[in-house]
C-alpha cells in the first residue's frame, strides 16, 4: 500500500484521515515516517470529530482544496465508508490483512486515476 501511495503521489494529493488518538497517531507517524509519504493528516482528535460525521471529510476536502467528486477514500472498515459515500467520495473496502491490491488497482482504473 505504501507504494501505491508512493507512485499516486506524483500526481495526485494523497492524506490520511484517521480516528487514531493523538499518542498513538504521532508514534506511528514517527516510526513509519507517514508525514513524508502523506502531505495530507486528518486526525479526529485535532478535528473535533470522527469518521462516522462528515465534518472530518469536510476537513480533509478543506485542506485537499479538492470536492468529494474528485476524492477517493480507502478504508479497512466498510462503516467507515458511508458518510464519505454520501458526500460523493469515491470509496474502497480494502482487506488490509489480506492486502491484495490487485481489486483496488483495477477500481482506480476505473474511475480514472493513473498509477504510474
Amino acid at each position: 500500500m505504501f507504494q501505491l501511495c508512493e507512485a499516486l503521489k506524483e500526481k495526485y494529493k494523497i492524506g490520511i484521515i484517521t480516528d487514531n488518538s493523538k499518542e498513538r497517531f504521532q508514534t506511528l507517524t514517527k516510526e513509519m515516517k507517514l508525514d513524508k509519504l502523506f502531505p495530507i493528516l486528518i486526525l479526529s482528535a485535532n478535528v473535533g470529530t470522527r469518521k462516522n460525521e462528515p465534518r472530518i471529510f469536510e476537513e480533509a476536502l478543506r485542506v485537499a482544496e479538492s470536492s468529494a467528486t474528485e476524492c477517493v477514500f480507502i478504508d479497512n472498515q466498510e462503516r467507515n465508508l458511508v458518510i464519505p459515500a454520501e458526500m460523493g467520495f469515491h470509496t474502497f473496502l480494502h482487506d488490509d490483512v489480506k492486502n491484495n491490491l490487485a481489486p483496488l488497482l483495477q477500481q482506480l482504473k476505473e474511475w480514472g486515476v493513473v498509477v504510474s
